[in-house]
């Protein structure tokens, strides 16, 4: 095999990865939002606010074990399960609903605890993946 089709190869498989993992995480989403719509209603965003947060979780411990930017299972898993798992696309039309219908404390809260929540997440599950493996140098976003 020669070096242009090796190289062809690992591309469509890097394709295949970030579908695979975008599906999965598409559907993952799609169920969490569901089950939390019938049980909490659906007057807040509780859904979007849930994935937003623990896909920002989730991404912080991929950083803070140093998972290489190249490789299969951060394809996979960070760029296709959760890039589709958390939505700024849900959260933003949301948040336009909000103001258009007047309802300003809801559009704030909606921002702030998606915003900070997000943030928060993401901070708590690097703090966790760094106190289990260790030091924060050369990981973050290498």
């Amino acid at each position: 095999m020669t070096w242009g089709k090796t190289k062809a190869m690992q591309a469509v498989s890097s394709y295949l990865l970030v579908g695979l993992g975008g599906a999965l995480g598409a559907i993952t989403r799609y169920v969490i939002g569901v089950s939390i719509h019938v049980r909490a209603g659906s007057a807040f965003a509780w859904g979007t606010l849930t994935v937003n947060i623990l896909g920002c979780l989730l991404m912080g411990i991929v950083l803070g074990i140093g998972m290489q930017a190249n490789s299969r299972f951060f394809l996979l898993f960070a760029v296709g399960f959760l890039g589709s798992l958390t939505t700024f696309s849900a959260f933003s039309a949301e948040s336009l609903r909000y103001f258009a219908d007047g309802k300003y404390l809801l559009l704030f809260w909606n921002v702030a605890a998606n915003l900070f929540g997000s943030l928060l997440a993401a901070w708590l599950g690097l703090f966790l993946a760094m106190t289990i493996g260790g030091s924060m140098e050369n990981r973050l976003l290498d």
